[in-house]
């Protein structure tokens, strides 16, 4: 791999921290006022994102996918859309916004060690060293300087399930981006993805009131829906071609630093200490995990 193409890359993995960190600002009407219940709001995001990604198959890259690697991609779906999109949305019900964002670092850590349990990745001193400095500076700035939070809710559990989900799905797909472009391969786990989701969002769809959705509302649904969903997978799906695992994992940790900082330049928030702080602990952890590093195959 070029420096060119590693350095697109990374580029790639910035552009969905930034997508990400963005969604805790322009979306986070839409979650606390609850217009769409939380699996309707999930079955929106699959079926559309399935269907994009399929348009876009069709004008980009079209490829057939052999029919003996179905299965392997039901189990990817599973865990990158079923289990980690259900699990996500229930546990924030029944948690704290801030406890979910805490465990929600663990999945950088769990995407390293399935990676080194399924022999894709080696464990290195240095990756050790970036996940537990970059998980420190995100706790801190999540916590915004207290570490003083308990856990005690069943959804904390919920969302523990959600980030290892995430964490196996992000190592379970690299292998499919290696042979397939990263459309065909991301098209494949959102079809198959409502397969798992069509139950539980079915349930709900009928009680909802679709026309009391505001202007705004349905603003916030779209970034969801384009950014969050169907941009940030696919832009993670290119970067997993061309860097480990564990090197998408880590940029999870940038995720709520950006959001920190759009909200101080939109006035929400002040620049504080801890905040910048938490914000070179951060980089700190990815320099250590994807550019300082040993050459591996990826």
């Amino acid at each position: 791999m070029n420096q060119q193409t590693h350095f697109k890359a990374h580029l790639a993995l910035i552009a969905v921290a930034i997508i990400y960190g963005g969604n805790f600002i322009v979306a986070r009407d839409v979650m606390t006022r609850e217009f769409l219940h939380p699996f309707v709001f999930i079955l929106l995001r699959v079926a559309f994102a399935a269907l994009l990604f399929w348009i876009t198959d069709l004008m980009w890259v079209p490829q057939r996918m052999p029919r003996h690697r179905i299965p392997y991609l039901l189990l990817v779906s599973l865990f990158g859309v079923g289990i980690n999109q259900l699990c996500f949305f229930a546990g924030l019900k029944a948690t704290t916004p801030i406890n979910a964002s805490i465990v929600m670092t663990s999945s950088p850590i769990i995407v390293l060690l399935t990676s080194v349990l399924m022999r894709r990745e080696h464990l290195t001193p240095l990756k050790i060293a970036g996940m537990v400095i970059g998980a420190a500076g995100a706790i801190l700035l999540i916590t915004r300087g207290s570490w003083n939070i308990r856990f005690e809710s069943w959804g904390d559990l919920l969302i523990l399930i959600n980030a290892t989900s995430y964490g196996i799905y992000l190592v379970l797909v690299k292998e499919m981006m290696h042979r397939y472009p990263a459309v065909t391969v991301i098209k494949w786990v959102f079809t198959l993805g409502l397969i798992w989701v069509i139950p539980f969002g079915m349930a709900y769809l009928p009680e909802t009131d679709w026309a009391s959705i505001p202007v705004d509302a349905w603003l916030g649904i779209a970034y969801v829906l384009l950014g969050t969903t169907y941009l940030a997978y696919l832009l993670n799906g290119y970067a997993l071609k061309f860097v480990p695992s564990s090197t998408v994992g880590i940029y999870i940790y940038l995720q709520p630093f950006i959001a920190a900082i759009l909200a101080t330049g939109l006035g929400i928030e002040k620049l504080t200490g801890y905040k910048l702080v938490a914000g070179a602990l951060i980089f700190a952890g990815v320099f250590l995990v994807s550019i300082l590093r040993i050459p591996e195959k990826s």
